[in-house]
């Protein structure tokens, strides 16, 4: 809403022989919903626009919290958590037996190191601190093996019996450090082959998952290809 106010100088500056003035503005956001809104100034023939953020004095605590109840949890660099059945380093197929492991103990949470694509065509740029696109996941995250398209094409065919394969996971296995870009090249031969196996089923009537990847897709657009 509109409203005059008549403002209270506070000072008064010179910079490069131009004089600005500072001035005092009183607001009263008790009436505004939380939320992001908009803030127009003007000043004599001067006009100016801002956002306005109006936040709850403190963010909403879960019962647990607000009882003063103690939780505990692990802190975790995904990438470093790796199991037998890894492929090289940490993926959410190890997250996941993890988190069951530790649930069963009264864990109440986990923290991960951030998750943001990182530089594929660059596998050993790999800090998870430095990503290159915030709005996707690092898909060396993955775990191939709890898909569908794992089980049912020729990835886990390839992954049990290939030459190129075994020797792939032998390397990997005598590792001291993630060589990223064995388990990228290992990885992405594994989507390759369950993108195939997508592809082959998507003429069957009701295939949700061709549907959902299409909207996705759709959505998407052009930054799918940045």
């Amino acid at each position: 809403r509109d409203a005059k106010l008549e403002l209270d100088e506070i000072e008064q500056i010179q910079v490069n022989n131009t004089w600005f003035i500072k001035l005092n503005l009183p607001l009263s956001i008790e009436h505004l919903p939380p939320g992001y809104h908009a803030l127009k100034v003007r000043v004599g023939a001067l006009t100016a626009h801002m956002p306005l953020i109006v936040a709850p004095a403190q963010c909403y605590q879960p019962p647990v919290l607000a009882d003063h109840r103690k939780l505990w949890g692990l802190t975790v660099q995904l990438y470093s958590l790796c199991t037998p059945r890894s492929l090289g380093m940490g993926d959410f197929g190890d997250l996941r037996l993890m988190m069951q492991r530790v649930a069963t103990q009264g864990a109440a949470f986990i923290v991960l190191n951030p998750l943001h694509a990182g530089a594929l065509h660059y596998p050993e740029n790999c800090s998870p601190y430095s990503p290159i696109d915030r709005r996707r996941i690092n898909p060396l995250y993955i775990d191939p093996q709890s898909e569908p398209d794992f089980q049912e094409g020729e990835a886990a065919q390839w992954l049990a019996s290939d030459p190129q394969a075994a020797g792939f996971l032998l390397s990997l296995a005598q590792e001291s450090w993630i060589d990223y870009t064995q388990v990228t090249e290992l990885k992405f031969r594994l989507f390759a082959l369950m993108y195939e196996r997508f592809l082959s089923v998507q003429h069957q009537s009701g295939n949700s998952r061709l549907q959902l990847f299409n909207d996705f897709m759709q959505q998407q657009g052009d930054a799918l290809r940045v």
